[in-house]
Formats: C-alpha cells, structure tokens, sequence
C-alpha cells in the first residue's frame, strides 16, 4: 500500500495544524495552514482527530485481520462492511490489498 506504515506517533500540534511521525521518521501532516505560528492552544478536537489520524495504520491492519477471520469462518454478510471500509481507506479491491500485504 502506498500510507506511511506505523506506527505514528503525534509530535506537535497546534492550533490548525498537527505532525505525526511515524517509526521511519516520515512527516504526515494535517490540516496544515501558516496560523500555526500563533501558538495557540489546541481545541479537543483537533487533538481528538490527531489521536484518531495517529493510530490508522493499526486500524487498518487490525480490520484487515478480522476481515481474514470473518472470511475464512463464512461470515459474509458481516464481511461485506469490513470490506467496504477497507477499500476505502486504501482505495483499493479488497483482493489488491490482501495481495499486497503478502496474504
């Protein structure tokens, strides 16, 4: 897949703008604009979306885990939503992305 694999961890965040490292030192930045120069406090929010942004990798590994498990027991029903997702975050067929993971 073509994310910075994790796992990221939040370095800085300011007002409208926050960085997220990742194990190899790659930058994704978020919600980036020039009024981080203001230092001002961040809202809840912009920390809760940092939080939430921070953790994607393990989120879609752990969904691309279960989407293995409920597949392989026949849960298709239960599948179709997990697949939905992951397609979406990857922007790819679930079989792309299960081939490119090495699965």
């Amino acid at each position: 897949m073509k994310h910075t694999k994790g796992p990221w961890k939040i370095n800085t965040i300011y007002t409208t703008f926050f960085q997220i490292d990742s194990e190899n030192n790659d930058i994704c930045c978020v919600d980036c604009d020039f009024n981080y120069m203001l230092e001002i406090e961040p809202t809840q929010e912009q920390i809760a979306n940092a939080r939430l942004i921070s953790c994607a990798p393990e989120m879609l590994e752990a969904l691309i885990i279960q989407y293995e498990w409920l597949y392989s027991k026949a849960y298709y029903n239960t599948c179709e939503s997990i697949k939905s997702v992951i397609e979406k975050a990857t922007g790819m067929k679930i079989e792309e992305v299960l081939k490119n993971e090495g699965r």
